[in-house]
């Protein structure tokens, strides 16, 4: 294009390309293009969100190349818990199960899937790489999983890995030995009849009589649920339902019962010579204390196991070795024994006899002295001479 000035010069305008890294002259920003300065051009990859997106988002995706949309979570397969056994007769270990149903027409990975055990359900169990075929059944025992599932009451939750519940029982009151809680016909029940890896079922007398009586009972209504056992309406325990427990009191994880704190400021404090028995609160003697014990007598050693007085395992001489049996034989405990205590006894009365004796006659015994030293004299003279 040419303009003409003032002068009556032509001057000629040259286009300027506002696009310089793309192909072509760009007069203008192209439609779907941002620019981002100095003659550069981006496209926007998502035409519906607002700003530049140089590349599509995260957790978003493309499906025409030109708007996003947000990726929809991944669906996993539902998985059913479909029996629970809590209370066998005698030992629990080993006997408890969880059952799993793959209600799918194929085969599911459980690898993520994780078990929560209720009301808290902070009790967790995340399954490894396990296939369950389909309509197929998993059985776990509580040794497998570390859940111990409580006699009184609880119930269990399944997660699949994105979180989501999958699939959650109903809860349980205090099951009967060897009594199963049996997901059966859509309905969470009791039965006598224990079916793990197989499908559930109860007797066909004890179904008879629970249609004929649950059949004319009225719905318990939200959040309650009907005992199998008693045809009663019972409230459905949550985590929120629970009595908050006393100050010196927690909750069991296992049973969600309080129970009492022992505080060690409440234990009355051992004696001296002793210590606090940290499995069961109890004082007992410390090993080796040996500063309320009486020295041992010579020849004896102290038994650091027992703190009681020994013979000695040193040789120190035939002399002490004499000495240990004399005090051996005595006295059990290695003191003198009754017949040393005797002549002791004997010894410091004749010595205190004598003792007196010397006292009350030291005149008599001096004069006879003096004669008796007088007649050796003379005698000595005598034969000099």
């Amino acid at each position: 294009m040419q303009a003409m000035s003032a002068s009556g010069l032509f001057e000629e305008q040259i286009p300027q390309d506002v696009c310089m890294n793309l192909d072509g002259l760009q007069t203008v920003i192209p439609d779907d293009y941002f620019s981002v300065g100095q003659g550069e051009c981006l496209q926007d990859a998502c035409d519906n969100l607002d700003g530049l997106q140089v590349g599509v988002p995260a957790d978003y995706e493309s499906l025409d190349g030109e708007n996003c949309t947000i990726k929809l979570p991944m669906e996993y397969p539902r998985i059913q818990i479909s029996e629970l056994f809590p209370n066998a007769s005698g030992v629990d270990d080993g006997q408890e199960y969880i059952e799993l149903y793959n209600p799918n027409s194929v085969a599911v990975d459980l690898e993520g899937y994780v078990l929560a055990l209720g009301p808290t359900f902070f009790k967790t169990y995340t399954l490894p790489s396990l296939s369950i075929a389909p309509g197929g059944y998993l059985v776990l025992t509580d040794v497998q999983t570390g859940i111990v599932l409580p006699n009184s009451s609880a119930s269990v939750r399944l997660y699949d890995p994105s979180g989501s519940v999958a699939s959650e029982t109903a809860t349980y009151d205090s099951p009967k030995d060897d009594t199963a809680w049996s997901l059966i016909e859509g309905q969470w029940q009791y039965s006598k009849v224990l079916t793990p890896g197989n499908f559930n079922s109860l007797p066909a007398l004890e179904a008879e009589v629970l249609t004929e009586s649950v059949g004319s009972l009225e719905d318990c209504g939200i959040g309650k649920f009907r005992n199998p056992q008693t045809n009663r309406c019972k409230s459905i325990e949550t985590e929120d339902d629970l009595k908050a427990c006393a100050a010196n009191q927690e909750r069991n994880p296992e049973t969600n019962r309080c129970r009492t704190i022992l505080a060690e400021s409440a234990l009355v404090p051992c004696k001296e010579g002793q210590e606090r028995n940290p499995e069961t609160n109890r004082c007992r003697s410390v090993a080796g204390a040996t500063t309320a014990l009486a020295p041992c007598p010579v020849g004896q050693e102290r038994n650091p196991e027992t703190n009681r007085c020994r013979k000695s395992t040193l040789d120190t001489g035939s002399g002490l070795a004499s000495v240990s049996d004399v005090q051996s034989n005595g006295s059990s405990s290695g003191g003198l024994g009754d017949i040393g205590k005797g002549l002791l006894l004997i010894l410091a009365i004749v010595f205190l006899s004598v003792a007196y004796l010397v006292y009350e006659w030291r005149i008599e015994l001096k004069r006879i002295t003096r004669v008796l030293w007088q007649r050796a004299t003379l005698k000595r003279s005598a034969g000099t001479s």
